[in-house]
């Protein structure tokens, strides 16, 4: 367990997991910032489908973070809050 936990932590380390992070709320912005009102049915639904896809890829980074991390040091750091 100790191996796994510590294979884990240094992908957390990683600057690219902090930068593949980035990157996805770039990406949630630039969907949430098409959402308008005279928009087609289709775009609609495939607002909704990255805004689901994004929210997937939040709750796995915080689940990891905490499996990682623990909560208490998880929430300790300010960018988690």
């Amino acid at each position: 367990k100790g191996v796994f936990k510590a294979k884990m932590f240094k992908i957390l380390r990683h600057p690219m997991f902090d930068m593949a992070i980035i990157s996805f709320i770039i990406g949630n912005v630039v969907v949430m910032a098409l959402d308008q009102d005279d928009i087609s049915p289709t775009t609609v639904k495939n607002l909704k489908t990255a805004n689901y896809f994004f929210t997937g890829v939040f709750i796995f980074e915080a689940l990891f973070k905490i499996g990682v991390l623990e909560f208490t040091h998880y929430i300790a750091n300010s960018w988690n809050k």
